[in-house]
């Protein structure tokens, strides 16, 4: 017996021996990578965001913020794609030697999708650059080829950012999220440190914009070497595969096509904001967007970790309904964590951040809505991670026409009645849909197994 046997309690010697057989484990380290990938991800940006707001100005930041949500919109094609190609890599990948050279097979079709789409989206906006510019932005002050210029730095960021989805996706499948988030921490502390340089130094939103590309190039270069490096083929042996994307097409489709609206109906609230009020207003509302997702993102890492495993559980419903109970309680003891720490020190721990108290108190006002929003956003992605695992579509179909229907119609209303505040409070009322759905799929399949067991 040692000292450890000797001296701790026998409960507290089990604990300690069950955390650590946790963290050995393969699901384990994924799960401590993804929230350490998470943690900086959300992180870096807010920390550096109060300096880069600094240099540039809130209008150019509002300009900034633009350019984002350009990214975002343009990357629609992607929405669901990614979700379902983890569960097509995954399985294929789990099939032994046959199933992981199809794994490098669809991978090399995919490659080629998603570069061609990139590229052809991109050549299909850039010429609307001067319209949105002129007749969708209201941008006072900015001289008018500043603008046209953050939109050909956005439509540059699309392009070489797209891509990199289907080699993340494929990293997931094969569960090396230890050495994706490793990349991707790496990255992002590029991004925010470099980016607050750059901006401090040129105070030029051109020259921080132009950054951001060039590193996301590099990011997007190192996972393509990252996946190839793992395929049992190289990229020169193999050839497109119809038959792969055939199998794999139909249902990826149908995911993007849902998923599109759901993606969509959560940036009808800044597409309505961008065109309907000043650009500085823009601004303001994605700082508290920011804050929000960075909240949010406290739960990615389970949902990212779980993932591949319901796609291995499968069929098993007395499986996956003890593994969505503690997935649940789990999601609900970090909603109370985080919503009682931002009852008490949110708006005090805001102000010392963004160092202006006027600015603080206009995005107070807005992130009290938005932390509600992602409160029920992130009890959805209990029942959603359940729906791409399973290729269930029908939950997914109604939840998300609903939400987007509710979307379009209230949310330019509430900015009208209400202003920031307003989009924000439309985004909760579509978030509660999506909320209410999950929590109705997750009880209804709990009596479906619970009839099966009888």
């Amino acid at each position: 017996m040692t000292a450890f046997d000797r001296h701790v309690p026998r409960r507290v010697r089990a604990t300690f021996l069950a955390l650590r057989s946790v963290g050995l484990s393969r699901l384990g380290r994924n799960v401590f990578a993804n929230y350490f990938g998470s943690m900086v991800n959300a992180a870096v940006p807010l920390l550096v965001l109060p300096f880069i707001l600094h240099a540039l100005g809130r209008t150019m930041w509002g300009l900034v913020a633009f350019s984002t949500l350009i990214v975002t919109v343009m990357s629609l094609f992607n929405a669901g794609m990614a979700q379902s190609m983890v569960r097509e890599f995954g399985s294929r990948w789990a099939a032994g030697d046959s199933g992981r050279l199809s794994t490098a097979r669809l991978l090399y079709s995919y490659e080629r999708i998603y570069w061609c789409a990139a590229l052809g989206i991109a050549l299909c906006v850039l010429p609307f650059s001067d319209v949105i510019v002129t007749h969708w932005l209201n941008i006072g002050e900015i001289p008018h080829k500043i603008a046209v210029g953050a939109i050909y730095c956005a439509i540059a960021l699309f392009f070489v950012q797209l891509p990199a989805a289907i080699y993340k996706t494929v990293l997931t499948s094969l569960q090396e999220q230890v050495w994706l988030n490793g990349v991707q921490a790496s990255f992002t502390l590029l991004k925010g440190l470099g980016g607050m340089l750059v901006a401090t130094i040129s105070g030029s939103v051109l020259a921080y914009l132009a950054f951001i590309v060039l590193a996301v190039l590099c990011e997007t270069l190192t996972v393509a070497s990252g996946a190839w490096w793992r395929m049992p083929v190289s990229r020169s042996t193999l050839g497109w595969d119809t038959r792969e994307v055939r199998n794999t097409m139909r249902y990826s489709v149908t995911m993007s096509v849902l998923v599109i609206l759901g993606v969509l109906t959560t940036q009808v609230d800044k597409l309505y904001v961008s065109s309907k009020l000043p650009i500085d207003q823009l601004g303001i509302y994605s700082i508290a967007y920011s804050l929000a997702m960075g909240v949010l993102q406290i739960g990615y890492p389970i949902f990212t970790a779980v993932l591949p495993r319901l796609v291995q559980i499968g069929g098993d419903q007395a499986m996956r309904r003890r593994l969505n109970g503690k997935l649940f309680k789990l999601v609900a003891l970090i909603i109370l964590t985080v919503g009682m720490i931002y009852a008490v020190a949110g708006r005090t721990l805001l102000a010392l951040w963004l160092r202006d108290e006027v600015l603080a108190n206009q995005v107070a006002k807005v992130l009290d809505w938005l932390m509600v929003s992602s409160a029920l956003n992130t009890i959805y992605n209990v029942a959603y991670i359940n729906w791409v695992s399973q290729a269930e579509t029908r939950w997914l179909s109604v939840v998300n026409i609903v939400s987007f229907i509710l979307a379009v119609s209230i949310t330019p209303l509430s900015i009208d009645a209400f202003g920031l505040r307003g989009a924000a409070f439309a985004l909760v009322t579509i978030n509660l849909v999506g909320s209410l759905g999950a929590v109705l799929w997750l009880a209804q399949n709990a009596r479906s197994t619970g009839k099966e067991r009888l």
